[in-house]
């Protein structure tokens, strides 16, 4: 009677264990979509802000904090060319902006329309 009993507690275990698998890979899947989710609007938004710029023509004027992170998510800026790239830890996002010169930092920034070339900080 003690293996059999000892055979269902094992067997128990080994479903737990396995239920308990199948939904951290899940939570893992859904945690990496709701990150890309989450850093790909943010990209968005910094992308208007150029546009915005470009768009309202000389003498436009405008701060804006880049956080350290969005909702939890940590992710670094670069500016080449024409784009804008977003990098965290899975991937690097592309946003395409007009030409502009000068660097994002982590904290304040100041982007401003001389002469209809944007320039930051």
């Amino acid at each position: 009677m003690s293996i059999e009993f000892m055979f269902m507690v094992i067997s128990a275990l080994m479903i737990v264990v396995g239920f308990l698998y199948i939904f951290s890979e899940y939570y893992k899947d859904t945690l990496a979509e709701k990150k890309q989710t989450v850093l790909y609007d943010y990209g968005v938004n910094l992308q208007r802000e150029f546009l915005l710029a470009e768009e309202a023509g000389k003498g436009y004027r405008r701060g804006f904090t880049l956080p350290e992170n969005v909702d939890g998510f940590r992710f670094t800026v670069f500016l080449e060319a024409n784009t804008l790239m977003l990098n965290y830890s899975e991937a690097i996002l592309y946003f395409s902006i007009p030409n502009t010169t000068g660097n994002l930092t982590q904290g304040y920034n100041l982007i401003h329309n001389e002469e209809g070339q944007l320039t930051l900080n």
